[in-house]
């Protein structure tokens, strides 16, 4: 599977923008985290809800491959963020069997995220 790659430019104003509507604190653990998925058409989209609204944010890197969606939580997802630089990017090795740590699971319940240094 080709890994879906997400650059920095691009991820801190989408989190920015989600953060307004994720839970923090929130009796179902789901509400808390990003859904990042590549679509059919081969675009990436970041997705976040409170069950009352919903945000869809269609970045302009294409990610080529199998569509294929994964959760990450929010919190996690905006420390790596902000301790990257400009040119950085983050990627996903693009397998669906990848899991990464939600609320209430187990901690080796996993896929790593990795951070390329640009």
């Amino acid at each position: 599977m080709n890994p879906i790659t997400i650059p920095m430019t691009e991820l801190k104003p989408a989190l920015a923008g989600l953060g307004k509507i994720i839970s923090r604190r929130s009796t179902l653990p789901v509400l808390g985290c990003i859904r990042i998925e590549r679509t059919k058409t081969h675009r990436i989209e970041l997705i976040g809800t409170d069950l009352d609204t919903t945000a869809i944010v269609q970045l302009e890197a294409e990610a080529q491959g199998e569509p294929m969606a994964f959760l990450v939580p929010y919190e996690d997802l905006n420390n790596v963020a902000k301790s990257c630089g400009k040119e950085d990017s983050l990627s996903h090795p693009g397998r669906e069997t990848g899991r990464h740590p939600v609320p209430g699971r187990r901690p080796d319940d996993r896929t790593p995220l990795r951070v390329d240094l640009g």
